[in-house]
C-alpha cells in the first residue's frame, strides 16, 4: 500500500487507516504467518527520523534489529547514516 497526500494535519488519519486496512489484509489470510515481518521499507518515515522513534525500524526488521544494531555498533557508532528507520547502535 502507498499513499500520498500534501496536508500535514492528515498524517495522524491517514497513517491510521492505512494500519486498519493493513490489519484487514492480515485478518483475512490466517494461514499466512507475517510474525517479524515489518513491511516496505524504501518509503521513509520524517517522524521517525526527526524523533529518532525506533519503534518502526524495529517492526521493520523483526528479529534482526537486535543484529543490526550491534552492525551499526561497529560500523556507524556516530549514526552518520540515520535517514528513514533509524537504527540504534548496540550499548
Amino acid at each position: 500500500m502507498a499513499f500520498k497526500w500534501t496536508d500535514g494535519p492528515f498524517s495522524s488519519i491517514a497513517r491510521e487507516e492505512s494500519r486498519k486496512i493493513g490489519q484487514v489484509i492480515i485478518d483475512a489470510a490466517p494461514d499466512v504467518n507475517v510474525e517479524g515481518v515489518g513491511g516496505y521499507g524504501n518509503y521513509g518515515d520524517t517522524e521517525a527520523t526527526q524523533n529518532f522513534d525506533d519503534t518502526k525500524a524495529k517492526a521493520l526488521w523483526g528479529p534482526n534489529y537486535t543484529r543490526l544494531q550491534q552492525i551499526k555498533k561497529k560500523y556507524d557508532p556516530d549514526m552518520m547514516f540515520n535517514k528513514w528507520f533509524k537504527i540504534a547502535p548496540a550499548s
